[in-house]
C-alpha cells in the first residue's frame, strides 16, 4: 500500500465540508472551513486556490456544484448562497 497524503490547515477551522468539480476527471476538491473554500489538486493534494468573493456566507456547512462549475453554499444560520463560475 502506498503512503497516504494528507492537508492540514491551522489557520482557520477546515474541512468542515466537501464537493468535487463538476469536471469528468473530478480533478478538484473544494473544501470549505472558516471564512473560505480551498481548491485543492485531488492527486497531489495541493491547495491550488481559494474562493473568497465579496458577500460569501463563509465555507459553509455544506457545499455542492453543479455542471456548469456553481458552487452552492449552506451554512447553519447564514441561509444558502450561489457562487456562480466565471471561468478560471
Amino acid at each position: 500500500m502506498a503512503p497516504m497524503k494528507q492537508v492540514r490547515r491551522t489557520a482557520a477551522p477546515f474541512a468542515a465540508n466537501l464537493a468535487f468539480s463538476p469536471d469528468a476527471e473530478q480533478q478538484f476538491l473544494y473544501v470549505g472551513g472558516g471564512k473560505t473554500i480551498a481548491i485543492i489538486e485531488r492527486k497531489t493534494l495541493e491547495v491550488v486556490g481559494v474562493v473568497a468573493v465579496p458577500g460569501q456566507i463563509g465555507g459553509g456547512h455544506h457545499i455542492a456544484t453543479d455542471s456548469k462549475g456553481n458552487l452552492y453554499i449552506a451554512a447553519t444560520a447564514n441561509g444558502m448562497q450561489r457562487l456562480l463560475f466565471k471561468g478560471p
